[in-house]
């Protein structure tokens, strides 16, 4: 309490512009630095502090990041990958997505790493950054997580009015789920593209129906879905005529 107390005090002398606050700043890491046999309060404490001070000094933040870092690496499991977890969350939150990345891979729970990293892939597309978000989906071979991560890519390369991308995309998703939600976006995408016509469809309908035969039918379904939904009712009766009657899912 007493490290936090003196932190709040520091981050609100400096929004007054106190020349001081880097005093109450020194004296919340001394407070920390005494509670150095509770390694639990101490990363807790740590957490906190590094985030106040995150608006303030973020070279000064990024190195009581890396405090709390490495007295988590010295925690047991599963303790070690709860608190890991919260550090790449505050990373996060702090816009320290590089290093956010970099923690998140050595978590070693399968669903924490693979939540930690979804997260990070949104902060990257958030700010624009899909090259970044690429390499990142990289790490994400677990499902549904991968296709998550493809799907939040997909939507922001439509955005841009990158189809051809946003297509090529399409055959990497193995979660039926969010194949079809990926599929339907598409559908969205094309209805409110004022300057797209039946021939564009027509490309798109193509495109999906080369897809394997795994998922071409389940593609197929959600693209007429969705475009049917969009008022396209003629483009979607002519593509049915097309389908071989046992592949007609749809009445």
């Amino acid at each position: 309490m007493r490290a936090l107390t003196y932190a709040r005090i520091g981050y609100y002398m400096c929004q007054a512009k106190h020349p001081k606050y880097k005093d109450a700043f020194s004296s919340a890491l001394r407070a920390i630095a005494s509670i150095e046999s509770a390694p639990p309060l101490m990363v807790n404490a740590l957490l906190e502090v590094g985030t106040l001070l995150s608006g303030i000094n973020p070279q000064s933040a990024s190195r009581v990041f890396e405090s709390a870092h490495e007295a988590i690496s010295e925690m047991p499991q599963p303790l070690k990958d709860d608190f890991l977890q919260r550090l790449v969350k505050k990373l996060v939150q702090v816009n320290l997505i590089e290093k956010a990345f970099e923690y998140s891979l050595e978590l070693e729970n399968e669903v924490k790493r693979n939540d930690s990293l979804i997260l990070v892939l949104n902060s990257y597309v958030n700010e624009g950054n899909l090259r970044n978000a690429h390499r990142v989906v990289e790490y994400i071979q677990n499902e549904p997580w991968r296709s998550l991560a493809l799907f939040s890519i997909l939507k922001e390369h439509l955005k841009r009015g990158e189809l051809g991308t946003a297509l090529g995309l399409l055959s990497q998703f193995r979660s039926d789920y969010w194949l079809g939600e990926a599929v339907k976006s598409v559908a969205v995408y094309l209805k409110k593209s004022d300057n797209l016509d039946s021939a564009v469809y027509e490309k798109v309908f193509q495109f999906m129906a080369s897809l394997s035969s795994d998922v071409s039918n389940d593609v197929l379904k959600s693209f007429l879905v969705g475009l049917a939904v969009q008022g396209e009712i003629k483009f979607v009766s002519e593509s049915l005529k097309r389908i071989p009657p046992r592949e007609q899912w749809m009445k």
